[in-house]
């Protein structure tokens, strides 16, 4: 498994970002390409011939000629509407799901490790955040720094500082 496009690293849950640099770039390349295929072609091209309509427009009342590219470049045109996920989640936990499922979705990823979530989790939310990876047929990895209760679908490998397993 190439780790660089199906593993997510989380050590800071708090700087998730639903529309991060990663997201939105994959995200406008589906849109992009869902854009072209056949359902979505003919409103892309009645789009495009409204675009130059108004630029024919602003031409007519100007002084200038106006030179534009008669292909439409749906991704620019995403960025430039500044498209992305609706990120309407204020609580922590909420928008840490809700990057989970975005993640997967969007990304693809398979795998997720979280380093010391334990810390910022209750185990009511570790164990729904365990459900819904688990719903979500993933994987996932919690590095903690410290000895905890071992949740219900769990398995723990503690690893002491001589680096020896205990199960």
């Amino acid at each position: 498994m190439d780790i660089s496009k199906y593993v997510e690293i989380i050590t800071d849950p708090f700087a998730v970002e639903l529309n991060g640099r990663k997201i939105i770039n994959k995200l406008y390349a589906e849109l992009n390409e869902l854009s072209k295929d056949e359902m979505m072609y003919t409103k892309t091209l009645q789009l495009t011939q409204h675009i130059q309509e108004y630029l024919l427009d602003l031409e007519s009342n100007t002084n200038h000629i106006l030179q534009f590219n008669n292909e439409m470049d749906v991704a620019g045109l995403l960025k430039i509407m500044d498209v992305k996920i609706e990120d309407s989640t204020e609580k922590f936990f909420e928008r840490l799901v809700c990057y989970i499922k975005n993640a997967i979705e969007v990304l693809s990823v398979k795998v997720f490790v979280f380093i010391n979530l334990r810390s910022y989790l209750t185990d009511n939310q570790m164990q729904e955040l365990i459900q819904e990876i688990t719903y979500q047929e993933v994987h996932a990895l919690f590095i903690e720094n410290q000895e905890r209760t071992c949740l219900k679908g769990g398995i723990r490998y503690i690893i002491d500082k001589d680096g020896c397993e205990i199960y």
